[in-house]
C-alpha cells in the first residue's frame, strides 16, 4: 500500500518547554513582543482572579515566541503574571513562523482587525471590514445586521489569513477603495465605510469602471446636497429615511437599490421612483 509522504514538523521538542516564569521573566518577555492588539481588561482581570484564587491551570495554552524571538502570544498571561507577583508554570513554544501568529485565539479571539492590524496595515478596522464584504457582494454571503444600513458578510470558511492576503494581493485598489469610504462617511453617514469601500472596489476592479466616474456617483450621493441626477437623490431620501425609521432591509433590497441608482447613473437613464419588487426582480446586479 502506497504511503503518502510524512512532511517534517514546522516546529521540533526542541523548540517546547515547560518553564517557571517569574514576574521579571514575565516583563522581559512583554519587552520583547511582536505587535500586539491593545489589552483588554475584562480578560486582564480574569486572569489576574484564576491566579488569585488558585483556578490558574496549564491547560495547554502556550506562551509562544516567533523565528527571532520576540513573544507573539501570551501578553495577557504575562501581564496577570507580573499584576499578582505570582510566578506559573507555562507552556513555551519557540520558532513559530510568522503567518502562524494570525491564526492563534487568545484569552481572546483575535478579530479580522486584530490580524489587518499587526499586519500593519493603516486603517486596519475599515480595510479588514472593506474586504470581508467585498468578498461577501462577489460570493453572495451578504446578509443585513441589527442596524438599518448595515450590511456585514458570513464568508463561511475564510479564514483572517485569507483575507489579508487578498488584501495584500492588491493593496493599491483596496487603500484607494479605504480612502473614499472614509471620506464619504464623514461627509454623510448613509452607508457603512465597509459597505462603500466595497462597492468602490467592486466597480473598479470587477467591473473595470474608471476612478473618475465611480468618485462622482458616490460625491452625488454624499456630498452635493440636490443631485443633478433624481435617481440618486431618491436613493439617498430612501437611506436617510430608513436610518432614521430603522427600517430593516435585506441585503439584496438594500444592494438592489443601489445597484440600480448606480445603472441609472452610468447610463443616464434617470428615473422618476426608484423601486424594487425583490421577488419579481431577483438580484440587481452593477453594470
Amino acid at each position: 500500500m502506497k504511503r503518502d509522504k510524512i512532511l517534517p514538523p514546522p516546529i521540533t521538542k526542541d523548540d517546547l518547554s515547560i518553564e517557571y516564569i517569574t514576574p521579571e521573566i514575565a516583563q522581559s518577555f512583554l519587552d520583547n513582543q511582536r505587535k500586539n492588539r491593545k489589552v483588554k481588561n475584562n480578560v486582564l482581570n480574569k486572569l489576574i482572579a484564576d491566579i488569585n484564587n488558585g483556578t490558574w491551570f496549564m491547560n495547554g495554552a502556550t506562551i509562544a515566541f516567533d523565528k527571532d524571538g520576540k513573544m507573539g502570544d501570551g501578553q495577557h498571561r504575562c501581564l496577570a503574571i507580573i499584576k499578582t507577583s505570582k510566578p506559573q508554570w507555562c507552556i513555551i513554544v519557540r520558532n513559530i513562523c510568522e503567518e502562524a501568529f494570525n491564526t492563534i485565539d487568545t484569552g481572546t479571539t483575535r478579530t479580522i482587525s486584530d490580524v489587518f492590524n499587526f499586519n500593519d496595515v493603516k486603517n486596519y478596522n475599515i480595510t479588514a471590514g472593506i474586504v470581508k464584504t467585498y468578498l461577501g457582494i462577489v460570493n453572495g454571503e451578504l446578509r443585513t445586521s441589527d442596524d438599518s444600513n448595515t450590511i456585514s458578510s458570513s464568508n463561511s470558511g475564510q479564514s483572517a489569513q485569507y483575507l489579508l492576503d487578498v488584501y495584500q494581493k492588491d493593496r493599491k485598489n483596496f487603500d484607494y477603495a479605504v480612502l473614499i469610504a472614509r471620506s464619504k462617511y464623514d461627509k454623510k453617514k448613509l452607508l457603512r465605510p465597509s459597505l462603500i469601500g466595497a462597492i468602490v472596489y467592486y466597480l473598479l476592479v470587477n467591473k473595470k469602471h474608471k476612478e473618475e466616474d465611480i468618485e462622482a456617483f458616490f460625491n452625488q450621493l454624499f456630498v452635493v446636497r440636490d443631485s443633478e441626477m433624481n435617481v440618486i437623490n431618491l436613493l439617498k431620501d430612501r437611506l436617510e429615511d430608513d436610518k432614521v425609521r430603522r427600517i430593516k432591509r435585506s441585503a439584496n433590497c438594500l444592494m438592489a437599490y443601489i445597484a440600480k441608482a448606480w445603472n441609472a447613473y452610468l447610463t443616464k437613464n434617470d428615473m422618476r421612483r426608484l423601486l424594487y419588487d425583490e421577488k419579481k426582480e431577483g438580484k440587481i446586479d452593477f453594470l
